[in-house]
């Protein structure tokens, strides 16, 4: 149920992103001006099955890497939180550890600290699954877009170019409407939301089975570092 959740909207999301990597093909093959019917007869007009099938190649690196590096972050401010806590154990007015310097609660916060670790890593072993999980799905997927192509089309999936991609983009939001500044766009760089941590290994017993004809290299390779 849980990957099913997860690969809903991760098709979701995908969607608009192939959704704007065609639309930006279209822009590059269409001189300025020279067409400016409905952005859907531009698709058909100027983007074959085979560009199609490859921006949605190139949309679900960027998105599939996009996930990874938002819930590693997500997964590394757990972690400090944990450490922020340990550090502060018996400090709190409200505390029931009493006497911080005692050995015992040195030894506590040790603990504190390696299950937190422990917990990072094993965290991070269950996300690299999901991806592993995700790429597997999204090659049998694209089995059947190439079955309606009529023709066996390269695949374009490369994690590791959307890795600098993700670096070069940028969040907008809106302002807050409690200090009246709710027009005003704010713009952050993407880096303060993503995380680019070395990827952790996979756990052998919940991957998914490849499916047939699933290329050996429908893996998700790890990020260049």
């Amino acid at each position: 149920m849980r990957l099913a959740k997860g690969l809903m909207k991760i098709a979701l999301g995908m969607g608009a992103i192939v959704w704007l990597l065609v639309a930006a093909r279209i822009a590059s093959a269409n001189p300025s001006g020279a067409d400016n019917g409905p952005v859907s007869q531009r698709i058909q007009q100027y983007c074959d099955p085979v560009c199609e099938l490859q921006a949605q190649d190139s949309a679900f690196s960027l998105l599939i890497e996009a996930y990874r590096q938002f819930q590693s972050r997500q997964i590394e401010l757990d972690y400090e939180s944990r450490l922020k806590a340990a550090a502060h154990l018996g400090q709190e007015p409200d505390s029931l550890v009493i006497g911080t310097t005692l050995t015992s609660v040195r030894t506590m916060r040790a603990w504190i600290k390696a299950l937190a670790e422990k917990e990072r890593d094993l965290r991070l072993e269950q996300l690299q699954t999901r991806i592993a999980n995700f790429t597997t799905v999204y090659h049998c997927a694209r089995k059947d877009d190439e079955t309606t192509a009529g023709l066996p089309v390269a695949s374009k999936v490369d994690i590791r170019a959307a890795v600098p991609q993700l670096r070069t983009l940028r969040l907008l939001t809106l302002g807050s409407p409690t200090i009246a500044n709710f027009q005003t766009v704010i713009s952050t760089p993407a880096a303060d939301v993503f995380l680019d941590s070395t990827p952790a290994d996979t756990w052998p017993e919940q991957l998914v089975g490849p499916c047939e004809d699933t290329p050996t290299s429908a893996g998700p390779p790890g990020p260049a570092h």
